[in-house]
């Protein structure tokens, strides 16, 4: 299979997400499709290393930049606001928060053999290592996301629309202090 970087490519129009939970549903989409593209890449033709290396890019800019965001958003936004809200949520954001621990170990592998590929190392070695991590990556973190899209989404629905907002106004905030 040769790679592509236009896989990546979303059709159709987007648009801002309205709500707190919306925003972060398209953050667990973006997740998956970054998840995705990396298990492609371990599978993908060395015929096209140009490809590989964008995609790669694409990837490892993902982890770095965007994910620590979303670790900080639910980590020191929803957290604080929804604990004690139930046993059930209590639980759930004890093991999100584990798995926030567990995963950096994994994602500094993809984001360093990412960064290998980019820089033009692309051979059957770097795509077992790519390989290796994604086997273990792609499960871990979807499990993680399916958590909390079952407990945790729909325990933030219960806040008070003022409080869904400030959370929403400190997830701008990071992501606005990043472009700076």
């Amino acid at each position: 299979m040769q790679f592509s970087n236009a896989m990546l490519v979303s059709l159709g129009r987007r648009h801002a997400p309205e709500g707190l939970v919306e925003l972060l549903q398209e953050c667990h989409l973006r997740i998956r499709s970054f998840l995705r593209a990396a298990d492609r890449l371990s599978t993908a033709d060395r015929s096209g290393p140009d490809a590989a290396a964008a995609v790669a890019a694409d990837i490892h800019r993902y982890f770095c930049s965007a994910f620590p965001l979303h670790l900080a958003d639910e980590d020191e936004s929803l957290a604080p606001r929804l604990c004690g809200a139930s046993p059930e949520v209590d639980s759930a954001l004890a093991t999100m928060s584990a798995d926030h621990e567990a995963h950096i170990a994994d994602v500094r592998r993809l984001v360093q053999v990412c960064g290998d590929i980019q820089a033009g190392e692309w051979s059957p070695r770097v795509a077992a290592r790519l390989a290796a991590v994604m086997s273990v990556l792609a499960g871990d973190l979807g499990a993680h996301l399916e958590l909390e899209e079952r407990v945790i989404f729909p325990a933030i629905a219960t806040l008070q629309t003022e409080v869904q907002a400030e959370i929403l106004a400190e997830m701008r905030a990071r992501r606005e202090h990043v472009r700076r």
